[in-house]
């Protein structure tokens, strides 16, 4: 058996004090600090106002409400399942323009422009793997949306209406039970009307604070740049497009 000599206790005591501290600094380094001057930011940071909109936020708890629910959060869980399953409805929705022979819609439905079609149709095709990828962004940002709908001093704000919606879905999943189809039919409302949030609302859009939040690398402990930031967009912007085209012109009622 070995001894321990006071001289170890006192190295160990030490090295545990150095872990501590170490530690609390990883984590303040995920604080954000609001920069004092606009000039010394990034023209990105400037356009995204990152660091002020989440000024002395902790982005790793922020981040951890983003994340995908594991299987032991088990209402959440399935609600990621059924919400997979209202996005690949409406991704289906897409490719039945083609069937349909509407070959215009998908230039309106690639525009960022209410007036004026875009030069390019929106792309139809993807692979498996990407539409996973881009799905996921969507699964996110709703268990993100009831995870936050509990809490408090997160800093997220809805609407009345979207409120409303949020609490159905919510007691749709923990507390009624219903048919899959109704439970589809919450999520594709509460997307519509989260996507078609109005600027002048009095409070921002949650797709704004979601999509900030994930511009924020736990890792590096700074704000992605542009190139690493834009796939999280695209993804984004993928959902957005084929829920409102779902919403606005439902497939199942194309035949008349």
């Amino acid at each position: 058996m070995v001894t321990r000599t006071p001289l170890d206790y006192l190295l160990s005591s030490l090295l545990e004090s150095a872990d501590e501290r170490d530690e609390e600094y990883q984590r303040t380094l995920n604080i954000v600090q609001d920069s004092t001057s606009v000039v010394n930011l990034t023209p990105w940071l400037r356009r995204t106002k990152w660091t002020k909109r989440f000024a002395g936020k902790d982005m790793e708890k922020l981040f951890a409400l983003t994340k995908k629910p594991v299987k032991e959060e088990v209402h959440l869980y399935e609600l990621w399942g059924r919400v997979d399953g209202v996005l690949c409805r409406c991704y289906k929705s897409v490719l039945d323009l083609d069937e349909c022979g509407w070959d215009l819609i998908p230039f309106w439905l690639a525009s960022a422009d209410a007036n004026q079609e875009s030069s390019k149709p929106f792309r139809m095709f993807f692979s498996k793997e990407m539409l996973v990828d881009y799905i996921s962004f969507w699964q996110c940002y709703i268990c993100f949306c009831l995870r936050v709908l509990t809490l408090q001093d997160h800093g997220v704000g809805f609407t009345e209406e979207e409120t409303n919606l949020l609490w159905k879905l919510h007691n749709i999943v923990f507390l009624e039970r219903c048919t899959p189809e109704e439970e589809e039919g919450a999520i594709m409302g509460l997307s519509a009307c989260l996507i078609q949030h109005s600027d002048y609302a009095g409070v921002r859009s949650s797709i704004i604070d979601f999509t900030g939040i994930l511009g924020f690398d736990l890792e590096s402990h700074q704000w992605r740049r542009p190139e690493n930031y834009t796939p999280i967009l695209a993804g984004v912007q993928f959902c957005i497009r084929i829920i409102m085209l779902e919403h606005a012109i439902p497939i199942h009622e194309r035949d008349n």
